[in-house]
């Protein structure tokens, strides 16, 4: 019994489990340059997002505080940001 479940094991090793193994090997190396221009541009969205983040923050840090319209009613319009 032990030599026919040895046997078995083998036969699904190499003929099953190999060739399935072996597309999926190859689907994920078709797919890597793919990959890498993805993850280039967004790279290269993160870092621009991550500037004009900083500009703005600099604006704020070094411009008086804005007039909000908000006195002692409440503003018809509110406030926005420019970015």
């Amino acid at each position: 019994m032990d030599d026919a479940l040895d046997l078995l094991d083998s036969l699904m090793a190499t003929r099953l489990i190999g060739p399935a193994r072996r597309v999926t090997d190859r689907a994920r190396l078709e797919a890597m340059p793919r990959l890498e221009k993805a993850s280039s541009t967004l790279m290269v969205v993160a870092r621009k997002m991550l500037d004009l983040l900083d500009g703005v923050a600099g604006l704020a840090e070094h411009s008086p505080p804005a007039d909000t319209g908000v006195h002692h009613e409440r503003s018809a319009r509110p406030a926005t940001v420019a970015i």
